[in-house]
């Protein structure tokens, strides 16, 4: 998955679905080797209802409503754009990046270990990968958690591999008394998978399915159009969660998130002014713009300063086991980015000694950067990640 290699292969075509914790975005696109970033043939975004309550069951119903209505639109406008600008195509793959809390992102290391240097073959690689896949399925059979939230692996993503303590790009045909390797386990919510099958059963009956979650995904994009950007601290804030990655030294290690998003600022907003939701969202981008009556601006400031101690306490969890960059990646689609970059930078700086600083990840498109209606960020990232994994090889 994260592995670099020369591009090969004619043109292809995808439905790349983007579900996030509050709207689901789809892109159909015109993948060829030969550019630089894959054509969008068509692209847009379903917001999902903001409920007061958060419970697992509310929220997939909603999912479940705004993807017949993604469906829907595919059907109605999206394959009619895909066969007017290239009559000939056939969709063959159905990509999906899912974020929290549609997704658990879980790094495992498996070891070998021998008292005489031994030659890594490809055949001692395949058994330590398939090795790993399986203890990884049992583990995750055996674990109450992902019992209670019916999680299924969907990719083991070999992250790096160690051949006496140092990383190797290509094991194969190398010496050593000490083999690692450590994956990165994507794991998503069954029902979460029923629909997409059911979605794909609908309108793409002949594509395959290949499901990833978004940090994984995020972070793939990142390393290929950064590459010398070594450690970062990815942050997605969508609607219900915000979700943590910790990259260190280029590699994804430890992956969390908590079920607090910008809907918690509108629902705790709206309890504290007694005022419907749409009014809630209305004073928070009020807030950030500037335009808020200053009798208003306390309630505000209360709820963002609430959102902000629970990313601390967050990131504080994952200091203990590791080091937290100072450089953020930010991903958010709330109308209220600005708000949010104030809120995420303080809560990094609070934990780094130097000072938190963003890395701004539209800026690294560069050229190549999409511009079109919905085309934002998380479908910037869904259909480049297919593009690059696509034509590796």
């Amino acid at each position: 998955m994260f592995g670099i290699g020369k591009k090969s292969g004619d043109t292809t075509y995808a439905a790349c679905l983007d579900i996030g914790s509050g709207s689901v975005g789809i892109a159909i696109i015109a993948s060829n080797p030969a550019a630089s970033a894959p054509e969008i043939v068509f692209s847009d975004r379903v917001p999902m209802r903001l409920t007061q309550n958060r419970d697992g069951k509310t929220l997939l119903h909603a999912l479940k409503e705004a993807l017949m209505t993604v469906v829907s639109r595919i059907d109605t406008a999206g394959l009619s754009a895909l066969h007017k600008t290239h009559p000939h195509a056939r969709i063959t793959t159905l990509q999906v990046t899912s974020s929290a809390p549609w997704a658990y992102t879980v790094k495992r290391t498996v070891r070998l270990e021998h008292d005489e240097p031994t030659k890594i073959t490809k055949e001692l690689f395949t058994e330590l990968q398939e090795k790993a896949n399986k203890e990884s399925e049992k583990s995750v059979n055996e674990n109450d958690v992902a019992r209670m939230y019916e999680l299924r692996v969907v990719e083991h993503a070999t992250v790096y591999t160690k051949i006496n303590d140092y990383i190797v790009v290509n094991p194969v045909g190398k010496m050593g008394t000490s083999f690692e390797l450590v994956q990165m386990i994507q794991l998503i919510p069954e029902p979460v998978i029923d629909l997409v099958e059911h979605i794909q059963s609908r309108i793409f009956p002949h594509a395959r399915i290949k499901i990833h979650t978004y940090v994984c995904s995020l972070y793939s994009v990142v390393r290929d159009l950064a590459p010398n950007v070594h450690n970062a601290t990815f942050i997605d804030v969508s609607a219900e969660a915000t979700e943590i990655g910790v990259m260190e030294d280029g590699i994804l290690g430890t992956v969390m998130h908590i079920p607090t998003g910008y809907n918690s600022l509108i629902r705790n907003q709206s309890a504290k002014k007694h005022v419907p939701a749409a009014h809630a969202t209305s004073s928070l981008r009020a807030f950030t713009d500037g335009t808020l009556e200053e009798s208003d601006r306390g309630a505000v400031t209360a709820c963002i300063s609430e959102y902000q101690k629970t990313l601390i306490a967050a990131l504080k969890v994952l200091a203990q086991s590791g080091h937290i960059p100072p450089h953020i990646v930010l991903t958010s689609s709330t109308g209220i980015d600005t708000l949010l970059q104030e809120s995420v930078v303080a809560a990094v700086g609070a934990i780094t000694p130097i000072p938190a600083t963003l890395i701004d990840l539209t800026a690294l498109y560069g050229e190549q950067a999409h511009t079109g209606p919905h085309m934002d960020t998380f479908l910037q990232v869904t259909t480049r990640f297919f593009h690059k994994v696509h034509h590796t090889v």
